[in-house]
């Protein structure tokens, strides 16, 4: 029988052993999704072990976006090592066609793409990216990973750029795990969150039945019932709002910023991400045949909650690529409420369990034969 020093010395040990599960699956991606190993993460570890029993690894995209008083913050928290520079898609394209999506084995969403992978690899608990036109929230939903896109609580990146389609923007910062406890726990040691709000006090709106149609999900509204339904159990009512015809950018910014006159916050679903089409401006570009795809990827609004300034949330749900979208108007007080809707959403939401044990499993074996 283990006492309680027992377990604690235990745990430990373990953390150690998972610190060195992910420098061995990062050590065999290296140059694939892994682009630098911060081996300085061990003694950090050690030293960190002789006060916290669990420790959080992460990830940094490869970019100059991300600002170093984030990262300082970061590395601030005495339980979070810094592991990796996660790769990115070449140019900060839509999809990533030199890494494979783990989960759906089709190219890669992007452009914060490798820092999905190592979270799925179980390198990283969470993944620090940047997001234009959907660079977080697209890879994530498509590997079924939580995400929080910060721009609207002023997390954002340093400089101006211009998407692939000629929008210009400042990138968003993001947040990529597992859980979605992670990302609101990174969250809230990189900026002050105000529990205190009452969500209750915020409008809510959905797509009117017949606006968006998922591929094999159909109709988002109608799918949505069972959210709407809980929600209606914790005093919130969702309303109706125009959201039909948003494939297009620059219809989707116009129709989220009309919605945002009417409510606070907007649920959706979208999804499956890229597996039937890919949602790449590039490709958009290329005729009836390029934009047929593009227009198949299962992207809508998460092409623009960057763009106006937002901050969004993927919740997944049970189906391949699919998640739900959650997109709250600029300020803490939106945001903040869209966190607590976005845990009671993932509180009625099933998730297959042999994903998670797929994805878990932290054995490494490189010699896959017995010497012996």
């Amino acid at each position: 029988m283990l006492y309680m020093n027992d377990k604690i010395v235990m745990q430990k040990i373990n953390e150690m052993a998972r610190l060195a599960y992910a420098i061995n699956i990062a050590r065999d991606n290296l140059g694939y999704s892994v682009r630098y190993i911060n081996y300085k993460a061990i003694k950090k570890a050690v030293e960190a072990l002789k006060v916290y029993d669990k420790l959080y690894f992460y990830g940094v995209k490869n970019t100059s976006q991300i600002k170093r008083e984030y990262l300082q913050k970061l590395s601030s928290i005495g339980n979070y090592i810094w592991l990796t520079v996660d790769e990115m898609s070449k140019g900060g394209r839509a999809i990533d066609i030199e890494r494979i999506n783990p989960v759906t084995g089709r190219p890669m969403t992007g452009s914060t793409s490798a820092g999905c992978i190592n979270v799925l690899l179980g390198i990283n608990d969470f993944a620090i990216g940047t997001d234009g036109g959907g660079s977080v929230l697209g890879p994530a939903m498509s590997c079924n990973l939580y995400s929080i896109m910060a721009k609207g609580l002023g997390l954002e990146g340093k400089k101006l750029k211009k998407s692939t389609d000629g929008i210009n923007f400042i990138p968003g910062i993001g947040i990529i795990a597992k859980d979605l406890f992670v990302c609101k726990d990174v969250l809230s040691n990189l900026i002050d969150l105000d529990d205190t709000i009452d969500f209750r006090n915020l409008k809510v709106g959905s797509p009117r039945k017949g606006d968006i149609n998922l591929p094999i999900i159909g109709d988002v509204r109608e799918d949505l019932y069972n959210i709407e339904r809980a929600l209606s159990k914790e005093g919130i009512t969702v309303i109706d709002i125009d959201l039909k015809d948003v494939l297009k950018r620059e219809d989707a910014i116009y129709k989220l910023n009309k919605a945002f006159e009417e409510v606070d916050i907007v649920i959706t679903k979208e999804g499956p991400i890229d597996i039937f089409g890919l949602g790449d401006s590039v490709l958009g570009t290329m005729g009836y045949v390029g934009s047929y795809i593009q227009n198949s990827s299962g992207k809508y609004l998460l092409k623009v909650a960057n763009m106006v300034n937002t901050t969004a949330i993927t919740v997944p749900s049970e189906n391949l690529g699919v998640g739900i979208l959650i997109i709250a108007k600029e300020g803490n007080k939106y945001g903040t409420g869209a966190i607590k809707l976005a845990e009671i959403i993932d509180s009625n939401i099933s998730h297959p369990k042999l994903f998670y044990e797929y994805f878990n499993t932290k054995e490494y074996d490189d010699i896959l034969f017995e010497v012996n």
